[in-house]
């Protein structure tokens, strides 16, 4: 084989590592995307079943959501509902929700 040919081989090889890494790339913004929108339609069902109208509420309106640990219930803002915070009730809890799913190492 001439250089040139092995040089054409090389390229052609790189050429379909990059359009196979583009697709892998692809799917997984897709799938991302996919979450996203799950999360955020999960948020306006709560919403709905909860009676809050989040495109017509006043800055502020609180809703009342349960705790992730000690299923208690609070009142946390329809805003950070919406961005997924208002989850526990209190730091404490959610140090010990982090705690006991293994995310804190001790």
């Amino acid at each position: 084989m001439s250089y040139y040919t092995e040089l054409d081989d090389d390229l052609g090889q790189i050429e379909e590592a990059e359009r196979d890494f583009r697709e892998l790339e692809f799917e997984r913004n897709r799938k991302l995307a996919n979450e996203k929108t799950r999360i955020r339609n999960e948020v306006k069902n709560q919403l709905k079943l909860s009676g809050v109208n989040s495109k017509n509420t006043p800055r502020g309106v609180k809703i009342k959501v349960s705790c992730g640990n000690c299923k208690g219930t609070f009142e946390a803002r329809v805003a950070d509902v919406n961005r997924g915070w208002g989850k526990f009730c209190s730091k404490s809890c959610k140090a010990k929700k982090q705690k006991y799913n293994g995310y804190l190492h001790r």
